[in-house]
């Protein structure tokens, strides 16, 4: 078993201090702990001093009132709605996260799903840019006789927007 990291061994006895936790302040820790941080149960279970049967016991009676559980992983698309969200509308994650799923309950800070979702879909923009910018700087271009603007061959320029064939393709035969 891997031990916890010494900050949350610390912080966790410098919060409890020496007076016990009561089962109910226990099992709300345990329910955050496990849905929020992603902690297994062991690790829950050693950083309390209690069996992992009595956090199980207690994310069940949690649970059972709340209907919270660890949340789901996003899907493709919901990282992609989250990623317009917080990097086009400059909405906070939070904030993002419940208009994604309005049914989740609402939160006032990011879960570990949601800023593992909102970095992935990061690294897919930031992939899409660099390939972009590749095309661009090895594509062909031409000067449009319209703007006099540089436009890739093959793609509809200035000429095309002006009433002219697409760059690139010669004109229609008549």
């Amino acid at each position: 078993m891997r031990p916890t990291p010494a900050g949350s061994r610390f912080a966790l006895a410098s919060n409890l201090g020496s007076k016990p936790l009561t089962p109910e302040e226990r099992a709300r820790l345990a329910e955050y702990l496990y849905g929020e941080r992603e902690w297994t149960m062991a690790k829950i279970a050693e950083a309390l001093n209690v069996g992992q049967a009595t956090i199980t016991r207690d994310l069940f009676t949690v649970n059972k009132s709340t209907a919270r559980g660890r949340p789901r992983k996003y899907t493709p698309e919901e990282e992609t709605e989250l990623g317009k969200l917080v990097f086009e509308d400059g909405i906070a994650m939070h904030e993002a996260q419940a208009i994604v799923r309005p049914s989740e309950p609402i939160r006032d800070w990011p879960t570990k799903a949601t800023i593992t979702a909102v970095e992935r879909e990061r690294g897919r923009r930031e992939e899409r840019t660099q390939h972009e910018e590749r095309v661009v700087a090895t594509a062909p271009a031409c000067t449009c006789p319209n703007c006099g603007h540089q436009h890739t061959i093959g793609s509809a320029g200035c000429a095309a927007r002006a009433g002219g064939p697409p760059l690139g393709r010669p004109p229609a035969r008549e």
